[in-house]
């Protein structure tokens, strides 16, 4: 027996609920599907149609959780044992999707499922940096999830116990966009809780902006400084591996220097869609710098 978990934020996932119930209504076990709308201006109730089997419940919360506490809240209101959690712009592939997550699950064992991104990038130049970073470092192939497990852990496609996540839960003191997937799989890491990947993947059907998706990342680099600050996540994140070495080696004044330097450069590049990967990580590194700077100055 099987809760399905999605937290939206005025997201649309009439397409992902059919695509579930489609497989639903030929498994022998009972599964409820919870949509919880956090607190959104303009919540959206699905337009959905009961199936045979499926147990349905759509919460719209007058507070916003966040979204590390959100997934708390919805463990807490699952019915059943097996959790699975899919994000709102996340579409299952396989026909088997959740039978898959039922035959591989153990109650002391988180699985991961992966997610793709569409074959072809966006059209316009103006939305492909999301496409591009998804593409060549989020999708990443089981073999290569399996060499570095809880670092591999992402929050938008996972089964888990309600058990353990009740022992293991989110850490709502991290508010905020990003990294909230990053600080469960080190918390994982810390507890010794096996984490297996498997290949059950979902699809990533966001569009975002190049604009938009930039704006975040420069949100998410701040909250990975509060959490190295906080001494919440170590060098197992490739940025804070990169930072200690520079310190180590005594290079970070002079490499913060060139960096800030270029950053609107970096920035304007990845804007137009012209900046590759390797630029998207200096400016990465450029934002953690200054963010660095900018907390040891207070």
């Amino acid at each position: 027996m099987i809760s399905i978990l999605i937290p939206v934020y005025g997201e649309s996932v009439d397409a992902q609920l059919a695509n579930l119930a489609s497989e639903i209504k030929g498994l022998n076990f009972s599964v409820e599907i919870i949509v919880c709308d956090d607190a959104s201006p303009n919540p959206r109730p699905p337009a959905f149609t009961d199936y045979k089997g499926v147990e349905f419940r759509f919460i719209s919360l007058k507070e916003n959780l966040g979204r590390s506490r959100i997934r708390n809240y919805l463990g807490e209101q699952a019915k059943y044992d097996q959790l699975i959690f899919i994000d709102a712009d996340c579409q299952p592939i396989q026909s088997k999707f959740i039978s898959t997550y039922q035959l591989k699950f153990e109650e002391n064992v988180v699985l991961v499922g992966g997610q793709l991104f569409a074959e072809e990038p966006p059209t316009r130049q103006d939305q492909k940096l999301r496409w591009y970073y998804g593409t060549k470092v989020e999708a990443r192939p089981l073999k290569e999830r399996v060499k570095s497990p809880y670092r591999s852990f992402m929050a938008n496609n996972f089964s888990i116990s309600k058990k353990m996540l009740k022992k293991y839960p989110f850490d709502e003191e991290h508010s905020g966009y990003g990294h909230e997937d990053t600080l469960f799989g080190f918390k994982l890491r810390e507890n010794e809780v096996e984490v297996e990947h498997i290949k059950n993947p979902v699809r990533h059907l966001g569009n975002e902006s190049n604009k938009e998706f930039l704006d975040k990342t420069v949100e998410g680099v701040k909250n990975l400084v509060k959490l190295y600050r906080e001494g919440k996540l170590d060098n197992h994140v490739r940025l804070i591996k990169t930072y200690e070495s520079l310190k180590f080696s005594g290079f970070v004044g002079l490499t913060r220097n060139l960096m800030v330097r270029r950053r609107n450069r970096y920035y304007d590049d990845l804007l137009k869609g012209s900046g590759k990967l390797r630029k998207f990580s200096l400016f990465k590194m450029s934002e953690f710098m200054i963010e660095m700077r900018r907390l040891d100055s207070l």
